[in-house]
């Protein structure tokens, strides 16, 4: 075997290509226990700091910025606090005054 050829493994333990990597983006992002809790936390500060706005609405702007996200991220490390601050400036937007 040539330095470099390294055998592919194959099973539940291969690691997707790029490509299938690439055919990823779009689906609906994984929902982890961790996840769930952390949307919930920023839905509730957001809440707070939006209190006009219903909690459904702020969960859905919350849950759109996660899926968004979630669906081009690369790297998902710091995937909670993006979401954090795209939910928090798409409904900054919609309450600012027009003109």
């Amino acid at each position: 075997m040539a330095q470099g050829d390294w055998p592919r493994r194959k099973g539940p333990q291969a690691l997707p290509s790029r490509a299938e990597k690439s055919n990823n983006r779009g689906m609906e992002a994984p929902r982890t226990h961790l996840a769930v809790d952390e949307l919930d936390s920023i839905t509730q500060t957001l809440n707070a700091k939006f209190p006009e706005r219903d909690r459904d609405e702020v969960r859905g702007v919350v849950d759109e910025a996660y899926q968004y996200l979630a669906a081009r991220a690369r790297i998902v490390a710091h995937l909670i606090p993006l979401t954090a601050h795209r939910a928090r400036e798409v409904l900054a937007r919609a309450a600012a005054p027009v003109g």
